[in-house]
């Protein structure tokens, strides 16, 4: 972690805010993503526009539900698109639409209506931040993450906070992250039209990561902003935390990253973690009740990582 950042500013009455542009890609469940959207709509900022890509073919969203403004708009895709080129159909038109700021949500997110103001604000504050993003709770109430960092340790990367019951003084000062997840953060425009968009042979999962180096590169830092707040549920889209689609991309892709931006550390910690710990993660897999299927999945994505393919050719 870096220095801390500066303190935000308040917009001043008569002020005019800059133009948010937020995006929310749809897959999985409608229940929840009209819960986002629903959150959405009642958003207490008053420079919005809303991007919304469809990219479930079964199971198509409610173009007529109450909460879907005139103004918003809906990009339906005729197939899975996958995570990362679904965003990057958002984010294409999201820039072209002149916004300075660009929101990207997972569809599993909800929020009270504050909780933007106060992330716009910090990235007016601070030129350096290319990204902020808020304290994200999951539905019990506990911290799933207040900003990511490298470690020791199996995927790379940990979650600062993760599992911790979310209490008042708990990480409440602004700071800098190696990277946020892509589940809640505020990006600067002008940054990702510097740095570009998701890397689509990511399809899903570490992308966020990638995005967060190549931003890194450019100069820019990620801001975690303690006064902002949203609750996620993790994972919901491919089954949770331990499902076997989880566990392959994460794999895959975590070879995908390390080809590009691996150091020797970093290639060691996945050797020793991903690796020569996969008997181990067997083992607590099972005794956990999710089998094999798991951690034979993540086997498979680690041998495809290794052999150069992409996760867009692995699709759905």
């Amino acid at each position: 972690m870096c220095s801390t950042p500066a303190e935000p500013i308040l917009f001043t009455r008569g002020e005019v805010p800059p133009l948010v542009a937020a995006l929310v890609v749809h897959y999985g469940s409608t229940k929840p993503t009209e819960a986002c959207l629903g959150d959405l709509s009642r958003l207490a900022y008053p420079r919005l526009a809303v991007f919304v890509v469809d990219n479930d073919p079964s199971r198509r969203l409610d173009r007529t539900a109450p909460w879907i403004g005139e103004d918003w708009e809906i990009f339906t895709a005729e197939e899975n698109l996958g995570y990362c080129r679904a965003v990057n159909i958002g984010l294409e038109r999201a820039l072209s639409s002149g916004a300075e700021y660009v929101l990207l949500l997972n569809n599993d997110v909800r929020f009270e209506p504050g909780f933007l103001a106060p992330l716009v604000e910090a990235l007016e504050a601070d030129e350096k931040a290319g990204s902020a993003a808020p304290r994200i709770v999951d539905p019990t109430g506990r911290i799933w993450s207040t900003g990511g960092f490298f470690r020791p340790g199996p995927s790379l990367t940990g979650l600062r906070g993760l599992g911790r019951k979310d209490r008042p003084g708990l990480y409440s000062t602004p700071d800098y992250a190696d990277y946020f997840p892509g589940a809640c953060v505020l990006h600067r425009a002008s940054a990702l039209e510097e740095t570009g968009l998701l890397d689509e042979d990511y399809w899903m999962y570490m992308e966020d990561l990638d995005l967060a180096m190549r931003m890194r590169q450019k100069g820019y830092k990620a801001l975690y902003v303690p006064w902002s707040r949203v609750v996620h549920a993790p994972s919901s889209s491919t089954g949770g935390g331990v499902s076997a689609a989880r566990k392959y991309y994460t794999a895959l892709n975590s070879v995908r990253f390390l080809r590009r931006w691996g150091t020797p550390l970093l290639w060691s910690w996945f050797l020793l973690f991903d690796v020569l710990g996969l008997p181990a993660a067997f083992l607590l897999w099972s005794l956990k009740g999710g089998g094999l299927s798991p951690g034979l999945a993540k086997a498979k994505g680690i041998l495809h990582g290794m052999l150069g393919r992409s996760a867009r050719e692995a699709g759905p």
